[in-house]
């Protein structure tokens, strides 16, 4: 067209000028396309972390049970690692004795039990799961004054509960069948 007349140098330099400037410009939107990109890659990113937190906002217990204690309320900031409430299985129930050191050798692990509890008809059958392997004083509230000064073994059974008839802090009446042979596993 210059050639023959129909634009000016002017022209010619005047259009190059703007296809420069739009190449620059289609470049300059490639370069914003790939920030947003990244950014909509955060954002997705933010939204798939925050949602795992939301769902850590749901607290879940362990065990099938009944709250006993509650230390927090609904919606109500707790710090992690707080304690938020006391829990009981009470399908399973804990009972805790103390045996002397003499009849020691004659309780072992797996050790069947007979209980009975104050207002239950029923006799309960358990098993010793735990034995403390530290004697201790009589705790105080347990045995006379004089017994007190005597060494003992904190010994923990177990009790099936399916029923749920044993209530968390009634006495109970534990009655070990002990043989004059010790037991040995």
């Amino acid at each position: 067209m210059l050639k023959d007349g129909a634009t000016t140098v002017n022209n010619k330099d005047e259009l190059a000028t703007n296809v420069a400037i739009l190449q620059l410009k289609i470049k300059e939107i490639a370069n914003q396309k790939l920030t947003l990109e990244n950014k909509k890659d955060l954002v997705e990113k933010d939204l798939i972390y925050l949602s795992l937190q939301f769902q850590d906002t749901e607290i879940l217990s362990p065990i099938n049970g009944i709250i006993l204690n509650k230390y927090v309320n609904e919606e109500e900031f707790i710090p992690l690692g707080s304690l938020i409430a006391d829990m009981a299985d009470l399908k399973t129930m804990k009972v805790r004795i103390y045996v002397p050191l003499p009849d020691l050798p004659l309780i072992y692990l797996g050790k069947k039990v007979s209980l009975a509890a104050e207002g239950v008809d029923e006799k309960f059958t358990g098993h010793v799961s735990w034995i403390s392997s530290e004697a201790e004083f009589t705790p105080k509230t347990i045995i006379t004054k004089e017994t007190r000064t005597s060494l003992v073994y904190a010994v923990e059974i177990k009790v099936p509960n399916n029923e749920e008839k044993l209530k968390i802090g009634v006495p109970v009446d534990v009655y070990l069948e002990i043989s004059k042979e010790p037991h040995t596993k």
